[in-house]
């Protein structure tokens, strides 16, 4: 798919009350994903470990996401493996 235009939005919308109201569709989960991807390298904790994180990468199981989105893990699992 072509881009034909860009638009500049703003990470924070993903918690903003009033665009909080049930399930993500699959482009706003997306864009969520998008969202809270790293912005840079960087080191975070997890589970007591460091781990480092390259600039587009994030790190979130599949609970979290369906818990994110208001989705089942097995949506959540379909949609990540049609993204692969």
């Amino acid at each position: 798919m072509k881009c034909s235009a860009w638009i500049r939005t703003c990470v924070d919308v993903f918690d903003h009350p009033i665009l909080d109201n049930g399930p993500y569709d699959r482009r706003s989960a997306w864009l969520w994903l998008i969202a809270k991807a790293a912005r840079m390298d960087r080191r975070i904790n997890h589970k007591g470990k460091p781990l480092d994180l390259k600039r587009g990468q994030m790190l979130a199981g599949r609970a979290f996401l369906a818990e994110a989105w208001g989705w089942s893990q097995q949506s959540v699992r379909t949609f990540i493996s049609a993204l692969s």
